[in-house]
């Protein structure tokens, strides 16, 4: 596998398992890794985070972890609406332009980072 290449889930999950069947007659795992054309760091990294996970597993802790992220980011953004509609000021005294403008410059900011 070339450095730098990002790895599916469900692909660490079948060169865990090749590795497993390389190693069950008793070859070494350094061994094993380099058939499977993997660094052993990469394989014990890999072991921590999806070791015992069967395919499907693997898949599904992957869609389970899009979804967290989707909803920690609807949370944020409820955050924020809340604290801007305690910072505007009244009608009599509110500035829509000006708040506009600054809202639409974070907006640009964000989105360029």
């Amino acid at each position: 596998m070339r450095q730098g290449q990002k790895t599916s889930a469900e692909q660490v999950v079948l060169n865990l398992l090749q590795i497993e069947v390389h190693t069950a007659p008793g070859k070494n795992i350094a061994v094993a890794c380099k058939e499977a054309d993997i660094l052993e760091q990469s394989y014990y990294r890999w072991r921590k985070e999806y070791g015992g996970l069967k395919l499907d597993q693997a898949e599904r802790m992957k869609g389970l972890s899009a979804a967290i992220a989707a909803l920690t980011a609807f949370l944020g953004g409820g955050v924020i609406l809340s604290v801007l509609k305690d910072e505007v000021p009244s009608e009599r005294q509110s500035r829509f332009w000006a708040f506009a403008l600054g809202a639409a410059a974070y907006s640009a900011l964000v989105l360029s980072l």
